[in-house]
This record gives C-alpha cells, structure tokens and sequence, in this order.
C-alpha cells in the first residue's frame, strides 16, 4: 500500500509540473501561477516549479511574485545554480538590462564550462552594450562550436568589426594594427575596406589605401568602394588610371566606376 502511494504521488507531482510547463509554454502565465502558487508547498520538483514560477511572473510583469520566485529558484541548491544564472541572464536581457545579464553569464562562464546558449547570451549582452570587440570574438567562437553557422556569423562580425573601424578613426597605427590581425577574406569586405581606406585616406596615407581597396575589389567588385578610389592621391597616378581601365573591360554599365575615371584624367589633366 505504501509503495502504491509512492507511485501515485511521483505520477500526481510528474503531471503537475507537466501542466504547468504547458501553460507557460501556452503563455497562460497567470493559470501557471496558479497552479504553482497552490502545489508548491512540499513538490518534489519544487526547484523546477521554482524556475517556471520566476519565468511565468515575470513575463506577466509582476514584480513581486518575480522577486518572489527568484528568491525561491536560489535556494534550490547548487546543483540549480547553472539554471538560474541562465534564467536571470535570460530575462534580464528581456528587460534590456544588459549589465545585469552580462554578471549573471560571467559568474556562469567563471564555473569553466562551455556552453553554446552562455556563448549566445554573452553575444547579446555585448551587442546590446556597444562591446564591439567582443561581439566580433564571440561570434567567431560561436562558429567554431557549430553554434551558428557561417551565414548567420558573417553580418554580425562584419558589422562588430565596423564599428570597431569607425571607432578608431583618426589613429593610424592603431587603424593599421587592427587590420594587420584580421583574416585575408575579412579584408576584401566591402564595408570594412571602405572604412578601412576612408580612415588612411584622412590620414593621408593614399598609397596604403590603395592597396586596401584594390585588394577588395579583386574578389569582391563594390561601386561605393571604387569611388574612393579617385581620393586616393598618391605618386601611382598611372598606375591607378591603368588598373581602372582594366576594371572597365569587366564592368563596362559601371557609372561610378566611369565617373573616377573621369576624376582620374583630370587628376593627370588627360582632357
């Protein structure tokens, strides 16, 4: 008869927790609530209910009963601790509270375990701060770990990497050692050689940024990028005059590209 209690109990404490993940999952928070408000007392999955408690109040904006059930998911034990960090992470980000998330997932990374979703919180948590750096870090360790593919990582980094660029606008050397380490693929970006040239270009380093952009255009052919290329002033004005006739035979419809051309025989005053 015992035994048969015990069973009926697990089954009755299983169905539950069931129904509550249910309603969650439905977004009927208020009817989850109640039913963890009336069958927590005693659960055996009282730390589960815990942890669904805190989610289902605080997507209802209940500041109370979200204190209220965080308080209760921290004293779960330590074998909760992960759990809660990530929720509080979680939800904090959901709040936009970017700093808070970012504590919670550093006290989470500082148990010395990799995990994709802590690598995928870090990411937004940085993106939402402006850590620029960190945002193009992360998203290559993400693509490592098979957390996101390369598709979903190339925007991302590209735009980290960019505002990294337009940050150090007006530092040369630091221009110049912030390029020197990224990957050869990376340089023929675009976006990233337009800032890239547009930077030593004020630095009035033309030479250099000629070489900038005439590596990215090689792979990868941009109009916004070859129109640059004519304040590029350097001693090579042959040169650049050459190789943009070569660049015509490929893309004769090119109207900016005809247009720097035009700006480069006045440069040489070829009327």
């Amino acid at each position: 008869v015992a035994e048969f209690h015990r069973r009926r109990a697990v089954i009755r404490a299983a169905d539950l927790l069931q129904n509550a993940y249910r309603l969650v999952a439905e977004g009927r928070y208020g009817h989850a609530l109640k039913v963890l408000e009336s069958n927590f007392p005693g659960h055996s999955q009282a730390p589960m209910m815990a942890l669904l408690g805190w989610r289902a109040a605080h997507a209802l904006r209940d500041i109370d009963r979200t204190e209220l059930w965080r308080n209760r998911s921290l004293m779960s034990g330590e074998d909760f601790k992960s759990a809660c960090l990530i929720t509080e992470a979680e939800l904090a980000l959901a709040d936009r509270d970017y700093s808070h998330a970012l504590a919670s997932l550093q006290q989470q990374t500082a148990t010395g375990r990799l995990q994709i979703v802590t690598l995928r919180l870090q990411l937004r948590a940085a993106h939402g701060l402006g850590h620029w750096a960190e945002v193009a870090r992360l998203t290559r360790q993400l693509e490592k770990y098979r957390g996101m593919t390369a598709e979903q990582a190339r925007p991302i980094r590209t735009r980290a990497l960019l505002e990294n660029l337009n940050d150090l606008q007006g530092d040369s050397q630091a221009l110049k050692g912030f390029w020197e380490k990224l990957d050869t693929d990376e340089r023929c970006f675009p976006a990233l050689a337009s800032s890239m040239a547009t930077g030593l270009i004020k630095s009035g380093q033309h030479d250099e940024a000629q070489q900038v952009i005439e590596q990215a255009l090689e792979l990868n052919w941009d109009s916004k990028l070859i129109e640059l290329y004519a304040e590029c002033r350097g001693a090579d004005a042959t040169g650049r005059l050459s190789r943009a006739e070569k660049w015509l035979r490929l893309h004769p419809q090119d109207d900016v590209l005809l247009l720097v051309l035009g700006r480069l025989c006045v440069e040489q005053q070829l009327w």
